[in-house]
């Protein structure tokens, strides 16, 4: 290829006129010196993963053969603070160059130098098609570098991005443990606030059954002695008002037969209000209409009453529990709805007791009823829903504001004489 190109020079330069097919030949030849440059430009770059300024040095030395007079061309390469150069380069007035630059604002060029004259062509001594040669070396030089870059902005932020994958993941695996305690600590806090409740339960359960004893006990007493008694003054003083009459006692013996009587319509309205004989005497079928109609009466308010199913047989602590429950229900919706009617229901299946208790008043949001109930010391009804969820029973409200309230007490049902 260097003895072919020499002697093209040497035509050349003594002017002679070449034939046209060997003209065509060695335009080939320099077409094939321009796409082998450009081959062996584009293999160094794929396979160049070296430092920047080894693969300059490569790539210059490339460069010389690629023009028309490669034993009299040098070559150099600048970029930023590199500059590559082939061992003959030197500036002189015949010079072709490309600049170029990247995006992180370094500039650079690809200048090629014939150190001796030769005929003029397209631009200077430089052929056409070596204007494009260049600028397609100095654009791939730039496409190259800016590779470079990318990777190693690639790698960094990799790097950067792998650091704070780590940190997170340590952080969270520390997050998580604190959670994981977290989650333990509160399961134990749970579990003995259950416990807790479980107890309290049991407690409140024991409590309510001996002030009930000591309300039957209360109520028992004040029948057997003071209305017994009470009862004999009565009978003893009407034995003498016949007398009364010879002695002008009359008016002051009706005084205190009056007065005797009022003290027994008392003494009893207390003992059933103590602990009502009717609990324990009478299945709920009887019990609960008893209790609407004293309730209706005292209160004048209208109050309706349906019932189904079979309601004998009922274990007596379920039927105190849902009496006790009826009536609270009942004085909740005196003290706080400001209804004007009031249904109750009560009914059974094979399993379960339900008693529900509704009322057209203003109603309540529950969720605000829940968070109050302890903090404004308002314990009946919260004292009745422990009960019934001590027996394994449920406890549920209805309301909207405005809407009025639906309550729905539901028990498991148990017979007379079986273990609660």
């Amino acid at each position: 290829m260097t003895d072919r190109t020499e002697s093209t020079e040497v035509l050349q330069v003594s002017g002679s006129v070449l034939p046209r097919k060997q003209r065509i030949f060695l335009k080939l030849q320099e077409r094939v010196k321009e796409l082998t440059a450009l081959h062996r430009a584009s293999r160094l770059f794929q396979k160049s993963p070296g430092k920047l300024k080894a693969t300059l040095s490569r790539l210059v030395r490339i460069l010389p053969a690629a023009w028309q007079y490669p034993t009299i061309t040098s070559a150099r390469i600048l970029y930023g603070s590199y500059s590559c150069a082939t061992e003959n380069f030197k500036v002189t007035p015949w010079l072709q160059s490309a600049e170029f630059a990247t995006r992180n604002g370094k500039k650079g060029s690809i200048e090629i130098t014939y150190l001796e004259e030769r005929p003029m062509e397209k631009e200077g001594p430089f052929l056409q098609e070596e204007r494009a040669l260049i600028n397609s070396l100095a654009h791939m030089l730039q496409s190259h570098i800016e590779q470079r870059i990318y990777q190693v902005l690639l790698r960094k932020n990799n790097m950067s991005l792998e650091k704070k994958v780590v940190e997170r993941t340590t952080q969270l695996t520390r997050l998580n443990e604190k959670l994981l305690k977290e989650v333990k600590r509160r399961e134990r806090v749970e579990s003995r606030l259950k416990a807790f409740r479980k107890k309290l339960r049991k407690l409140l359960a024991e409590t309510t059954r001996l002030e009930e004893q000591h309300r039957r006990a209360i109520a028992a007493n004040l029948h057997d002695t003071i209305g017994q008694a009470l009862a004999t003054m009565k009978m003893k003083l009407l034995s003498l008002h016949g007398e009364a009459i010879f002695y002008g006692l009359e008016q002051e013996i009706d005084e205190i037969r009056k007065l005797l009587e009022i003290t027994i319509k008392t003494t009893r309205s207390l003992t059933s209000e103590i602990s009502s004989p009717i609990i324990y005497e009478l299945e709920l079928s009887a019990s609960i209409p008893w209790l609407i109609d004293k309730f209706s009466e005292k209160h004048q308010m209208p109050v309706s009453f349906a019932s189904t199913g079979d309601l004998s047989g009922i274990s007596e602590q379920t039927r105190w529990t849902l009496f006790r429950g009826c009536r609270e229900l009942l004085n909740n919706v005196v003290k706080h709805a400001k209804a004007s009617k009031i249904s109750v229901a009560f009914f059974r299946d094979r399993e379960k007791l339900f008693l529900t208790v509704e009322d057209n008043g203003a109603g309540f949001s529950v969720s605000d009823w829940k968070r109050k109930v302890l903090r404004e010391n308002s314990f009946g009804l919260f004292n009745v829903r422990e009960q019934i969820l001590e027996l394994g029973g449920s406890l549920d409200i209805e309301s909207e504001l405005g809407k009025g309230t639906r309550i729905i007490v539901t028990l498991p049902f148990q017979e007379t004489g079986k273990k609660e």
